[in-house]
Protein backbone atom coordinates (compact mmCIF):
# COMPACT_ATOMS: atom_id res chain seq x y z
CA UNK A 1 0.00 0.00 0.00
CA UNK A 2 1.11 3.54 -0.65
CA UNK A 3 2.52 5.55 2.18
CA UNK A 4 0.65 8.76 2.78
CA UNK A 5 2.81 11.72 3.74
CA UNK A 6 2.70 15.37 2.71
CA UNK A 7 4.75 16.32 -0.38
CA UNK A 8 8.22 17.70 0.31
CA UNK A 9 8.85 19.40 -3.02
CA UNK A 10 11.71 16.99 -3.86
CA UNK A 11 10.48 14.73 -6.67
CA UNK A 12 12.59 11.77 -5.59
CA UNK A 13 11.65 11.90 -1.90
CA UNK A 14 8.00 12.40 -2.84
CA UNK A 15 8.04 9.44 -5.24
CA UNK A 16 9.82 7.28 -2.69
CA UNK A 17 7.03 8.13 -0.22
CA UNK A 18 4.32 7.20 -2.75
CA UNK A 19 5.55 3.74 -3.78
CA UNK A 20 6.15 0.44 -2.02
CA UNK A 21 9.45 0.06 -3.86
CA UNK A 22 12.27 2.53 -3.50
CA UNK A 23 14.08 5.28 -5.35
CA UNK A 24 17.86 4.87 -5.43
CA UNK A 25 19.93 7.96 -6.27
CA UNK A 26 23.59 8.10 -7.41
CA UNK A 27 24.71 8.94 -3.86
CA UNK A 28 23.33 5.64 -2.50
CA UNK A 29 25.85 2.84 -1.92
CA UNK A 30 23.72 0.37 -3.95
CA UNK A 31 23.52 2.61 -7.01
CA UNK A 32 26.62 1.29 -8.85
CA UNK A 33 25.45 -2.32 -8.54
CA UNK A 34 21.99 -1.40 -9.82
CA UNK A 35 23.27 0.20 -13.01
CA UNK A 36 25.89 -2.44 -13.85
CA UNK A 37 25.18 -4.31 -17.07
CA UNK A 38 26.42 -7.70 -18.19
CA UNK A 39 28.13 -6.07 -21.20
CA UNK A 40 31.01 -4.23 -19.49
CA UNK A 41 31.47 -2.02 -22.56
CA UNK A 42 28.11 -0.41 -21.71
CA UNK A 43 28.95 0.40 -18.08
CA UNK A 44 30.00 3.98 -18.80
CA UNK A 45 26.60 5.64 -18.31
CA UNK A 46 25.09 7.34 -15.27
CA UNK A 47 21.31 7.53 -14.93
CA UNK A 48 19.59 10.15 -12.75
CA UNK A 49 17.97 7.52 -10.52
CA UNK A 50 16.83 3.91 -10.30
CA UNK A 51 13.23 3.24 -9.32
CA UNK A 52 12.90 -0.26 -7.86
CA UNK A 53 9.21 -0.98 -8.52
CA UNK A 54 7.46 -3.61 -6.41
CA UNK A 55 4.15 -3.64 -8.32
CA UNK A 56 2.23 -2.43 -11.35
CA UNK A 57 0.88 0.32 -9.10
CA UNK A 58 4.45 1.49 -8.40
CA UNK A 59 5.14 1.65 -12.14
CA UNK A 60 1.94 3.59 -12.75
CA UNK A 61 2.69 6.01 -9.91
CA UNK A 62 6.26 6.58 -11.11
CA UNK A 63 5.07 7.30 -14.63
CA UNK A 64 2.05 9.47 -13.82
CA UNK A 65 3.35 11.33 -10.76
CA UNK A 66 7.04 11.86 -11.56
CA UNK A 67 8.45 10.78 -14.91
CA UNK A 68 5.84 12.12 -17.34
CA UNK A 69 4.95 15.36 -15.48
CA UNK A 70 8.65 16.23 -15.19
CA UNK A 71 9.41 15.20 -18.78
CA UNK A 72 12.08 12.77 -17.57
CA UNK A 73 13.43 10.21 -20.04
CA UNK A 74 13.40 6.67 -18.71
CA UNK A 75 14.42 3.14 -19.54
CA UNK A 76 12.91 -0.12 -18.32
CA UNK A 77 15.01 -2.87 -16.82
CA UNK A 78 13.47 -6.25 -16.14
CA UNK A 79 16.41 -8.30 -14.94
CA UNK A 80 19.52 -7.83 -12.83
CA UNK A 81 22.48 -6.89 -15.02
CA UNK A 82 20.09 -5.64 -17.70
CA UNK A 83 19.06 -8.99 -19.09
CA UNK A 84 20.89 -10.13 -22.20
CA UNK A 85 20.48 -7.22 -24.58
CA UNK A 86 23.99 -6.47 -25.84
CA UNK A 87 23.17 -2.86 -26.73
CA UNK A 88 22.62 -1.86 -23.10
CA UNK A 89 19.33 -0.02 -23.61
CA UNK A 90 18.17 -0.72 -20.04
CA UNK A 91 20.44 2.02 -18.64
CA UNK A 92 21.06 5.45 -20.19
CA UNK A 93 22.86 8.67 -19.29
CA UNK A 94 20.65 11.23 -17.54
CA UNK A 95 17.60 8.96 -17.77
CA UNK A 96 15.72 7.21 -14.98
CA UNK A 97 15.90 3.42 -14.80
CA UNK A 98 12.49 1.92 -14.04
CA UNK A 99 13.56 -1.45 -12.67
CA UNK A 100 10.78 -4.05 -12.57
CA UNK A 101 12.97 -7.03 -11.65
CA UNK A 102 11.32 -7.31 -8.23
CA UNK A 103 7.96 -7.90 -9.90
CA UNK A 104 8.21 -11.66 -10.12
CA UNK A 105 4.69 -12.84 -9.42
CA UNK A 106 1.59 -13.31 -11.53
CA UNK A 107 -1.94 -13.08 -10.24
CA UNK A 108 -5.03 -14.19 -12.14
CA UNK A 109 -8.63 -13.50 -11.16
CA UNK A 110 -10.63 -16.15 -13.00
CA UNK A 111 -13.88 -14.39 -12.05
CA UNK A 112 -12.98 -11.17 -13.84
CA UNK A 113 -12.73 -10.25 -17.53
CA UNK A 114 -9.83 -7.88 -16.86
CA UNK A 115 -6.43 -8.60 -18.36
CA UNK A 116 -3.88 -10.58 -16.40
CA UNK A 117 -1.45 -8.47 -14.36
Amino acid sequence: AKRKVPPTGDIWIDLNNMIDGEVILPTHSLFPSLITQWNAEKNNVTPKAVIMAESAEDVSTALTQTLIPNNLPFTVRSAPLGGHLWSGYSVADDAVVLDVSRMNTLSVDFNDDAPVT
